[in-house]
């Protein structure tokens, strides 16, 4: 009889003090992760916060005419210019005047980016890849 107590009570001791010692792990590893966090704001705070571009050619699929009226219509937000077959768009210029007839419906136009010596994108010209059945624009 002695014998099933004392068994109960060691297992009692046991698991309490593995209850204390997961507690005091979870609490060190919380810090830890708290730590963690605090570093990773200050580095991010210190950060400069303005995107930066990449000096790596412009590699996007094949685009379509509606992708370059769009762009063409989002000129002045983007503040780059566009040049599609030889056709130049400028942001200054006045939107009435753009004569985008030119441009195919069932081309397929590849972009490709021109940069300043810090490596801002200052031009996209769009040639025309492939021809998707007749020309009609």
């Amino acid at each position: 009889m002695l014998g099933n107590h004392l068994r109960n009570m060691l297992w009692g001791s046991v698991s309490v003090v593995l209850f204390i010692v997961s507690l005091t792990i979870s609490w060190d590893l919380s810090k830890d992760i708290t730590k963690a966090i605090d570093h990773n704001y200050q580095y991010l705070s210190a950060s400069d916060r303005e995107i930066t571009t990449t000096t790596m050619e412009l590699t996007s699929p094949n685009v379509s005419r509606a992708t370059i009226l769009q762009s063409i219509a989002d000129i002045r937000q983007v503040g780059v210019k566009l040049t599609v077959e030889g056709m130049s768009f400028d942001p200054s210029m006045d939107l009435d005047s753009w004569d985008v007839h030119a441009i195919h419906l069932k081309t397929a136009y590849q972009p490709s980016s021109i940069r300043d010596p810090e490596g801002n994108v200052i031009e996209v010209q769009y040639e025309a890849v492939e021809d998707r059945g007749d020309s009609q624009r």
